[in-house]
């Protein structure tokens, strides 16, 4: 199987619901491989460091059933942490995977046995150092993350205080200029005083909300529009949930409630700013005569 790898030489796209480590090495080395889907194998071993080019071009990476690996992440993404300071952290990320990463995708595999990962949870629980190293790359347009197990994250990315909350975009919005959509779970309760300088995302139109709490929901549709300029769709993905599971006869959660009305404030908001750029359009128009 490994050999017949290395005469793919023109595939994009790869789905592998077991790969071994030797086979893994000469998929890394496929010139046109654009997006690649792996289960995360007990005994499999990521490439670390090479000579050669890896993963020269992929666009996409998506991880599933970590509770076979749970330092799966750790293995693909960081260095150890006291290599951070002395800048090996960057290297290894333009070595592994490039710059050219566009859309990860971060999940547990959600129809295995919860009792099989009862053990793990602690270390399935995504938290601040697996997400610090998308910021790197600057061409990102997709992030998703699922997990079972919530998240553990923080306002900054940088381990100062616990759980994202709506202030937490704003990293995003710096570092990932190209986003257009973000999928992930906040504690959008906690709404903090904004003291730095207004920070746009000037592409991102779409963030799908999940598990996330909210009291208000102006502040829920307000502070996404601060950051990103073109928002034009946040989506309740609970309330969409609840509607495929055709046996939950659970009601709809005081939360859910909540941010299907800022769906309906971010879409009234998108088409005000859109008759104030046609206006102000119209204005510089008139103004030009």
């Amino acid at each position: 199987m490994s050999a017949a790898i290395c005469g793919w030489r023109h595939l994009r796209y790869l789905a592998a619901g077991a790969l071994s480590t030797s086979g893994l090495v000469h998929v890394a080395t496929l010139p046109t491989l654009k997006r690649l889907l792996i289960r995360a194998e007990e005994k499999m071993q990521l490439p670390m460091e090479w000579d050669s080019p890896t993963f020269a071009v992929l666009e996409a990476l998506e991880l599933c059933d970590l509770s076979a690996r749970q330092n799966l992440l750790q293995d693909l993404f960081l260095t150890p942490i006291r290599f951070w300071v002395e800048g090996a952290y960057q290297c290894h990320m333009r070595h592994l995977l490039r710059a050219s990463l566009r859309s990860p995708e971060i999940e547990d595999h959600m129809y295995r046995d919860p009792a099989a990962t009862d053990s793990h949870k602690d270390d399935l629980i995504i938290k601040t150092e697996h997400i610090l190293p998308f910021l790197s790359f600057a061409l990102l347009t997709i992030v998703n993350l699922y997990s079972r197990y919530s998240f553990d994250l923080d306002d900054s990315m940088h381990g100062r205080t616990p759980r994202t909350t709506l202030a937490g975009l704003r990293a995003l919005a710096r570092h990932c200029k190209h986003l257009e959509r973000l999928s992930l779970a906040f504690d959008a309760r906690v709404v903090k005083a904004n003291t730095g300088r207004r920070v746009y995302g000037d592409r991102l139109a779409r963030l799908d909300v999940v598990g996330s709490p909210l009291i208000e929901p102006c502040a829920g549709c307000g502070i996404p529009f601060r950051h990103f300029s073109r928002l034009l769709l946040i989506t309740n993905c609970d309330r969409q949930i609840n509607w495929e599971d055709l046996d939950d006869e659970e009601p709809e959660s005081e939360f859910s409630r909540k941010w299907t009305e800022v769906e309906s404030l971010v879409t009234i908001f998108a088409e005000v700013r859109a008759q104030e750029g046609v206006r102000m359009n119209a204005g510089d128009s008139e103004s030009d005569w």
